[in-house]
């Protein structure tokens, strides 16, 4: 017989879904919301079911019709349904669910859409997201949902989109300062395409968007509307001429143009910091030094202590140097990335110093590396590992490493061939089989890099590298499967 109120019909439903009869307590639920008023919450029990089920299709929709009774609820409801977009399939079941809902119940409400939208950044189809960003800003220019848009792409690194995006927004009149904001930023994601483009190889099509970039920021710089964009519009001239052009001194004049500012402390404090790395790429490691001493904001002082470490440890001055990196343990916390550098300068130093003489070639390729001769730092790390100093295993590692950035493979496949064989006890030789798997992998030669990759599995349990070891190896294990390779 049919239950006669609200509670029946839940006390039934929950008697179902301890036999696991799911489907049939999602039917029960919806007979009270048809038959009982004010029983829509169950829209949220019933889309729990479907998402028990792995139907995401009817768990999307049932959370949807919950949000459309329950507004407040529109948190718990993009969880649900974001927690769902676990892989590709799953994004495209639940992007189809969104439109037949929208289109079945004519809803063009902004939640709804906006979370559509954010499917689509997941498939990464940025061209249907972009589309329905521009209807939100339309609707409502005030949230800034072109902001939003823009913000997401460059989080995925589709710089073309928040270009488009942020050129939509200047396309209207707006305030000075929203100007400027937004005209910054769109030379920001035009300077990261730039170096996106010239990472593939294109470096004609790179060579354009920063030159844009450059462009935009003098009109910042020239308009002057405010302060703080005018600022970091001078700060990123630099670090694109810097990083990019690598022409360091036009960098240090940019920079030097912000060290005479004594108004934003802690901006002026970056750009020391930024001042020092660009004279130590000069190797003016005195003038470097004078600006990583003279900083006032707690912020930026660890990093100012440790780069000074950094200098005298370049220097081959081991008993200051590691002086400074204990100093400067005891007023980090253990999760800042300063606290392991510094331990691991402090750990080398106590080590090696036994071979001053090595130790000092070892820091002086370290500095080299530090100035990008990656090439002259390489050659000094390699020979180290060949004159079977103490210091070469550790050497070798870091010739390796430097090889495979310069994608110089056959040089860094030698030195951890031989380093497997002659060091299978040094504390490195996890990460030596992982960077040979990481080589042949880059190589295609997948049999050999899974082989190496099952080493650590195998070996190695208590390794580092062990949870990349297994999903590199799983996903190696899957494309042999597809090539048929023995």
């Amino acid at each position: 017989s049919q239950p006669l109120n609200s509670m029946n019909y839940r006390l039934t439903g929950m008697a179902m879904i301890e036999l696991r009869l799911y489907d049939e307590a999602a039917q029960v639920y919806k007979k009270a919301i048809q038959n009982i008023k004010n029983q829509e919450s169950l829209y949220r029990d019933i889309a729990m079911l479907y998402k028990a089920r792995l139907n995401y299709e009817q768990a999307v929709q049932n959370n949807l019709l919950y949000y459309s009774f329950y507004k407040k609820q529109i948190n718990y409801v993009r969880s649900q349904i974001i927690s769902m977009s676990k892989d590709d399939e799953a994004v495209e079941r639940i992007i189809a669910s969104m439109e037949n809902f929208i289109k079945k119940h004519n809803t063009t409400g902004t939640v709804i859409e906006e979370l559509l939208a954010g499917m689509y950044i997941k498939k990464k189809d940025f061209e249907h997201a972009f589309s329905l960003y521009k209807k939100l800003h339309k609707k409502s220019k005030k949230q800034n949902y072109l902001w939003r848009f823009a913000r997401e792409a460059e989080a995925n690194n589709a710089f073309d989109y928040s270009i488009k995006a942020y050129q939509t927004a200047l396309s209207v009149k707006i305030s000075d300062q929203l100007y400027a904001n937004l005209k910054y930023n769109l030379a920001r994601s035009h300077y990261y395409l730039g170096r996106q483009l010239a990472a593939k190889g294109e470096n004609e099509s790179g060579q354009r968007q920063v030159n844009e970039a450059i462009r935009l920021l003098e009109e910042v710089i020239q308009k002057n509307a405010a302060m703080q964009f005018t600022w970091r519009s001078i700060e990123l001239q630099a670090d694109i001429y810097q990083s990019f052009y690598n022409d360091i001194d036009k960098a240090i004049g940019l920079y030097e143009q912000l060290a005479v500012n004594k108004g934003m402390k802690e901006a002026l404090d970056r750009v020391k910091i930024k001042l020092g790395n660009a004279y130590l790429l000069k190797n003016d490691l005195q003038t470097a030094g004078n600006y990583y001493n003279n900083i006032s904001t707690r912020h930026y002082q660890n990093l100012g202590a440790f780069n000074l470490a950094e200098i005298d440890y370049f220097k081959g001055q081991f008993a200051k140097a590691k002086e400074q990196y204990e100093r400067l343990l005891s007023n980090v916390s253990l999760k800042d990335s300063l606290t392991n550098n510094a331990m691991e300068r402090i750990i080398t130093i106590e080590q090696y110093i036994s071979d001053s003489t090595a130790l000092a070639q070892f820091s002086a390729a370290g500095l080299l590396e530090r100035r990008q001769k990656q090439s002259e730092a390489a050659k000094i790390f390699a020979g180290l590992f060949e004159d079977q100093k103490e210091i070469g295993p550790l050497a070798g590692i870091e010739a390796a490493l430097i090889y495979i950035k310069l994608d110089k493979l056959e040089d860094g496949q030698n030195i951890l061939n031989k380093f497997t064989t002659s060091y299978k006890d040094d504390r490195n030789i996890d990460k030596a089989y992982f960077l040979l798997a990481d080589i042949y992998n880059k190589k295609q030669d997948y049999k050999q890099a899974l082989d190496n990759y099952r080493i650590i599995l195998v070996d190695y349990p208590a390794s580092f590298y062990l949870e990349q070891a297994r999903e590199k190896a799983r996903a190696l294990t899957a494309k042999l499967k597809e090539t048929k390779l023995p």
